[in-house]
């Protein structure tokens, strides 16, 4: 009777100061690279502002592709801890404040734009284009990659 045995590595941290864990089998993505998995680096210290969500036409094509396909608390999220670990990666590095956050779906020529409020600045809104929406992606997949980058990329200009 034979006896394979195989090292796998341990979820523990080593308990003894020399101790080497064996290379691991699969590389580990960039913690700043896109994953569908949404696995995002560590909570940043700053906590989210409200996120708040307003779609004009909830009929609309665009806005049906979003709302059936973008899941979008772990979109938003992720694009939060990715700016944060990005732009604001010590603790001593506070980012500019921000109340709340408005993503609005309506119909406009165009891809996506940032502001503030009219009222007040520090309510800021991110409008996405449901035109727009409704003509990307060859494939839901490449639909949800586009949307998840076009909030990362208009949120930078939010926080």
């Amino acid at each position: 009777m034979s006896h394979t045995s195989s090292i796998l590595p341990s979820p523990f941290p080593p308990l003894l100061p020399n101790h080497r864990s064996p290379p691991q089998s699969q590389p580990q993505p960039h913690p700043l690279s896109s994953s569908h998995s949404h696995s995002a680096p560590p909570n940043p210290p700053h906590p989210p502002p409200p996120f708040h969500l307003k779609i004009e036409d909830l009929l609309s094509p665009g806005a049906t592709r979003f709302t059936h396909l973008v899941p979008l608390q772990k979109t938003i999220l992720h694009a939060y801890n990715i700016i944060h670990a990005t732009l604001y990666p010590r603790t001593e590095t506070v980012p500019p404040p921000v109340r709340s956050l408005t993503i609005i779906l309506r119909n406009f020529e165009g891809v996506a734009h940032t502001h503030g409020h009219r009222k007040d600045e520090m309510h800021k809104q991110i409008h996405l284009s449901t035109d727009y929406l409704a003509k990307i992606g060859q494939t839901d997949q490449r639909f949800v990659e586009e949307v998840e980058g076009v909030i990362t990329h208009e949120m930078v200009h939010c926080l």
